[in-house]
Order: structure tokens, then C-alpha cells, then sequence
């Protein structure tokens, strides 16, 4: 029996693992219990977490080779269970990357295309979905399925943001991109009113060598909010420095295990992290690593959440309706009592491929984390009714407290479509995780 907690530490089980490193491997499991597919381990709401009840997890990550790299069409084949890092590694020495990627370079591909990630600009890339070629998928009644936008394109569209309902991911071929600089400058500009956020971040995007900009906002003070931009433009030259072993610090420190130690954020220390982030933050100058995974050398910050863990809730709501949206969050917040050690917002664009479960939106994108405890519980349950008076739409991969009502309520007749050619794809539901028995 093997121990898996989800990365926020709000979903914990003991159950069968089944190791596997070679696509052959996966003919020969009994699949009669149910299982789930874990790559890296590093979900937020531990979506490769089995049902309570019962199911066992078959951990892909041991098959992580390159199988194939087209330097014609700048596409790469791999089995997906190899991680962003490493695949940053094959592709920056060839002067090329993928430009969506979530700021952990632990995170597996599969994870990326299971729930269709996006990264630090939306705006400007789009989601994951945008650079999935083909996969290969399998599924004990079905056997190895090849699909891509044209052959057997529902299976196709299906997977990509399907939480690992469909199948086993087993293999992938990506778009990728021409690097154009691996030196990138970050910098903050201090926002006097939170008026002017939006209009300031629009401006910016709208510059050709903008890489992202978002927004950084203190809720825990209670005369006003205080903001600021974050930004990262390209800058002239080349950091020659691609070996991820000098970039990051070693992986044994992004394991995951629950602190003895309760949360150390209160009002008063998220608002000093904040002044922290503004004043360590200006005109730094990073490698194109760094500019793709933040995360990489600053998970303290979870980890300083304590034995309860984190509720991390990521919504976007639409562009009119965030100035009003923003006052009753505020306000909500104040009642509530609870800290809020990091807010963001960042701007999303709808990609032409938006639908189904995929987090594909116009509008605001706002982050807010918070401590676990009964008072933060209480607190998201209000926003989501809150919220929904903005049309608001959930990350789902992001939120422990997704349920299927809010999904219902949020993503309505494409949750609905997903439901249907779920169940005409694979009517047992083979692969359930404790996740997606909370929202299917």
C-alpha cells in the first residue's frame, strides 16, 4: 500500500500502486477495480487520487522517453509521463521550448494535457491544447486509440482537459517554438489606484516583447487594496545556460509531505510578503528557465501553509464585471476574517479551442489562496454563489472544492456535452479519480 497526498494536502489515501515504464505493460492489468493515472504526483486536488471506496493508481512517470524530434516540423514525440523540466532540457539545446507551461518543471505532460493547462500568459499562447499534435491513448475496451483533430477527433478533444477520465495518455507529439531570447527582465510598477490595473495591464500585453504581466494585489488591509504589476519582457542576448541541474534546486526538495507546523501566514505577514515580492521583484534579469518556472525556487511559500494545507480557488470573470466583482470579494474577505497570502489577476483570451471542461475564457483571471481551515471553507462556499452572479467559470484542476453543481452551474450545457460522450465513450467510467467523482 503506497501513501499520495495532493499538492494543496487537502486529499490524503492509502492504496495500490502499479509501477509502469512501458507502454506494453498496460495490457496485462486487471482493470475490473477501477483505476487512475498518476504522473508526477503533483496536482493541486490530487486528480490521480482513487474514490475513497475503492480503485488503484497505475504511476506513469517511470515511461518518460523521447521517442521521436522532427527538426523540420519543430515537433517532438514522447511518452508522456516525462516532465516539463526535462523535456525544456532536450528542446532549449535544439533553440526551441514549449510556451505554455505551468511553473513547475516537475509536472508531467500527461498532467498538462489532462487538464489542459495554461501558463504565465494566457493571453498570448493560449493553452496546452494549442500545442498537442496527436496522442495515443489506452483503454482496456478499446485497446491503443490514435487520435488527433481529425481521426477520431471526439476521443481527441475529450482527453485534452478530460481530468484522465478517457484513458492512459501514453503518448504525445507536440508543437513547439523557436526560443528568440533566453533573457528575460522582470520588473513592478507600483499601481497608485486599483482602477487603473486592467487598463495598465492591456497596455502592456499589447507590446511585442512583453512575455506576461499580471497583477499582484494585497486584500488584507482594510482602508484599501493595494496593487502592483508584475512584468517579464524579452531583452537582447542570450544566457547560454540550459542545464536545468544548475537552474533549480535538487527534486528531492519538491516532495511533498505534510508539515508538523501550523500555517504561518496572518494578515499581518501576507501583507509583509507582499511589500517583500514588490521591492525583490524590480529589474532582475532571469534565464528563460526561470521565466517558465517560478515555482521552481520559491516553494516555501507552500510549504509555510502548515499542516492544514492550502485552498487555492482560480475563476476568470468577465472584463466589465471585474471592478464590482473585485469590491464584493474585498468586502467578503473583511467579514470573513481570513488571510489571503497571494491574490493575482492576469488577463485571458478565448482560444478557438475553448469548450467542454477546458478553462477557456474571456475575461479576468483571479488567483486567490488561503489557508485550510473551517473559516476558509466557509469563505469559498460564499464566493462561489458570490461569483456566479459574474458568470464566473472555476479552474476545476486548481479548486479542492469543486462539486458537481458548481460545475453544472458554471460550465452548463458543455458539462453536459462532456457527460454524454463520456458515457458513450466508456460507459463503467474506468478511470475515475476522487476528484472527478466529486464533479462528473
Amino acid at each position: 500500500m503506497n501513501k499520495f497526498l495532493s499538492f494543496d494536502l487537502t486529499t490524503e489515501i492509502k492504496c495500490w500502486r502499479k509501477e509502469v515504464d512501458r507502454r506494453s505493460t498496460l495490457k496485462k492489468i486487471n482493470y475490473s477495480d477501477g483505476f487512475t493515472i498518476k504522473g508526477s504526483g503533483l496536482s493541486y486536488v490530487g486528480s490521480f487520487i482513487p474514490p475513497i471506496h475503492k480503485g488503484k493508481v497505475i504511476d506513469y512517470s517511470p515511461a518518460n522517453l523521447i521517442i521521436n524530434f522532427d527538426e523540420t516540423n519543430r515537433t517532438v514525440t514522447v511518452l508522456t509521463g516525462i516532465t516539463l523540466g526535462d523535456l525544456f532540457n532536450f528542446l532549449a539545446c535544439k533553440g526551441l521550448y514549449l510556451p505554455v507551461q505551468p511553473g513547475h518543471p516537475d509536472i508531467s505532460i500527461g498532467g498538462c494535457i489532462a487538464s489542459c493547462v495554461h501558463g504565465k500568459n494566457q493571453f498570448k499562447d493560449g493553452t496546452f491544447r494549442s500545442y498537442v499534435k496527436e496522442l495515443e491513448l489506452f483503454h482496456p475496451k478499446y485497446g491503443y486509440i490514435y487520435c488527433d483533430s481529425k481521426t477520431n477527433s471526439d476521443i481527441f478533444e475529450l482527453t485534452i482537459g478530460g481530468y484522465g477520465s478517457t484513458g492512459i495518455i501514453t503518448k504525445a507529439t507536440l508543437f513547439t517554438k523557436l526560443i528568440s531570447s533566453n533573457a528575460y527582465k522582470t520588473d513592478v510598477i507600483d499601481i497608485k489606484t486599483i482602477d487603473l490595473i486592467i487598463p495598465t495591464m492591456l497596455k502592456l500585453l499589447k507590446k511585442p516583447n512583453c512575455d506576461y504581466v499580471y497583477g499582484v494585489l494585497d486584500l488584507n488591509r482594510s482602508k484599501t487594496i493595494k496593487s502592483f504589476l508584475l512584468s517579464s519582457t524579452e531583452e537582447a542576448g542570450v544566457m547560454n545556460n540550459f542545464d536545468l541541474s544548475t537552474q533549480i534546486i535538487k527534486k528531492k526538495f519538491f516532495s511533498r509531505s505534510r508539515p508538523i507546523y501550523k500555517c504561518l501566514y496572518t494578515k499581518m505577514t501576507s501583507s509583509l510578503a507582499f511589500i517583500y515580492l514588490f521591492y525583490n521583484s524590480k529589474k532582475t534579469k532571469i534565464s528563460l528557465f526561470e521565466n517558465l518556472f517560478p515555482a521552481a525556487k520559491n516553494m516555501t511559500y507552500y510549504k509555510l501553509f502548515g499542516s492544514s494545507g492550502f485552498i487555492e480557488k482560480q475563476l476568470i470573470i468577465p472584463l466589465v464585471k471585474f471592478d464590482e466583482f473585485l469590491d464584493c470579494l474585498w468586502q467578503l474577505i473583511k467579514l470573513s476574517k481570513i488571510a489571503i497570502p497571494l491574490c493575482t489577476i492576469k488577463i485571458f483570451k478565448k482560444t478557438p479551442y475553448a469548450g467542454l471542461l477546458r478553462f477557456d475564457f474571456d475575461g479576468v483571471c483571479i488567483t486567490i489562496d488561503t489557508e485550510k481551515t473551517d473559516e476558509s471553507t466557509k469563505f469559498f462556499k460564499k464566493l462561489d454563489q458570490m461569483a456566479l452572479r459574474f458568470s464566473s467559470h472555476t479552474c476545476l484542476y486548481k479548486y479542492s472544492l469543486s462539486s458537481r453543481s458548481l460545475v453544472n452551474q458554471e460550465y452548463g450545457e458543455e458539462f453536459l456535452k462532456f457527460k454524454k460522450k463520456l458515457s458513450l465513450f466508456d460507459s463503467n467510467n474506468i478511470f475515475k479519480s476522487s476528484f472527478t467523482d466529486k464533479i462528473f
